[in-house]
């Protein structure tokens, strides 16, 4: 089942990145054949376009509420970018429009944490089936010692896990990080569970040598790295696996 879940996400992730060459492919030829459009060079190939194509991506991918934020957050800079190309249309945005409205930014950020701390467990229950057997096993769980849940928009933490066991969780990253140490607990017999989202944000974690660890992450310009020593004894009655996606983001273990 794991193996065909993992088929599963990354057949996903060549369609999105198939039918995304397709897209550009396109508006470049549309835009070098047809003068009438070239207008809308500047707003389509814009670095705030590509924040609204990741946002619609984490949309879809059935994170809706860190996907709505990113689109949001990617629209607000367009927006100058649009008065610019079509100064008729959206004349009301004047070139101080950033500065004077930057903290519309924070309010949505509020609103994407308090939503995603009352719905946030539902919205990771239907994405793919290896979440599912999560959701199944630890977060009904939530409330019990030796699980975590954080969750950082524009924010951080450092954080050392002092509970004996350590019974997995959730971290998700959006424009933040976050530094756990493991170092300091250990596992139960059997299979746990840290699944991690990275946003434009990154996650630090610290485990000991022996621990077993498997990873499985889809990665959109984003990665995970391992870089813990090579060869030492494992504990193979014990198991952590890392699952998430990274984009613009990245994973570390140490």
């Amino acid at each position: 089942m794991e193996n065909k879940d993992l088929k599963i996400a990354q057949k996903r992730k060549v369609l999105w990145l198939g039918g995304l060459l397709i897209t550009v492919g396109a508006l470049f030829l549309l835009f070098n054949v047809n003068a009438e459009w070239q207008e809308w060079r500047p707003v389509v190939f814009s670095w705030q376009m590509l924040i609204i194509i990741i946002g619609i991506f984490i949309f879809f991918n059935r994170h809706f509420f860190k996907g709505a934020f990113v689109i949001l957050l990617g629209g607000f800079f367009l927006l100058p970018v649009l008065a610019k190309s079509f100064p008729d249309y959206f004349y009301w945005v004047d070139a101080n429009f950033v500065h004077k409205y930057w903290a519309l930014l924070l309010v949505a950020a509020g609103v994407a944490i308090l939503l995603n701390a009352l719905f946030g467990k539902y919205e990771h229950k239907q994405s793919y089936q290896w979440r599912q057997k999560y959701w199944d096993t630890t977060a009904k769980q939530s409330n019990i010692e030796g699980t975590i849940d954080r969750n950082m928009i524009f924010r951080g933490c450092d954080e050392i896990f002092l509970e004996p066991e350590f019974r997995g969780g959730h971290i998700s990253c959006i424009f933040g990080g976050c530094v756990l140490d493991l170092r300091k607990t250990a596992l139960p017999e059997g299979e746990t569970i840290l699944m991690v989202d990275c946003i434009f944000g990154g996650v630090e974690i610290s485990v000991p040598e022996k621990w077993n660890v498997v990873t499985h992450t889809s990665n959109i310009l984003g990665g995970l790295t391992d870089s813990r020593l090579k060869g030492s004894e494992k504990d193979f009655t014990r198991k952590l696996v890392i699952t998430g996606e990274c984009i613009f983001g990245g994973v570390a273990i140490k």
